[in-house]
């Protein structure tokens, strides 16, 4: 009779020590902001603003080449998220679902 084969032992290997550092500093302020337009007349912007305290204003949209848009404009700050958006698509309807306004600009 043939000898039984030996069992195959897997081994996982230990796990990695991985150490975060959390020391992000003080916030810095900032301005960016952006606008392209692509080969089909559609146009993407993005604009966005910090003054240092952490709160963060901005507003990103787009507009497709037939006119229709949609803009969001919010502020992320102590008092949480806060977005207003305004558009004049179709389906859309003044409503404010999630502390979100909307905005129907039809």
């Amino acid at each position: 009779a043939a000898p039984a084969p030996k069992p195959i032992v897997l081994q996982a290997p230990a796990p990695a020590r991985v150490q975060v550092e959390e020391n992000y500093g003080p916030a810095e302020p900032y301005t960016y902001g952006y606008q392209s337009t692509d080969e089909q007349g559609n146009t993407l912007s993005r604009s966005e603003t910090s003054d240092g305290s952490g709160a963060v204003r901005g507003s990103y949209s787009y507009t497709d080449a037939n006119g229709l848009n949609r803009i969001v404009e919010y502020v992320a700050d102590a008092g949480g998220y806060r977005a207003t958006v305004k558009a004049n698509e179709p389906g859309t309807a003044n409503a404010n679902p999630a502390d979100v306004q909307v905005n129907n600009e039809n």
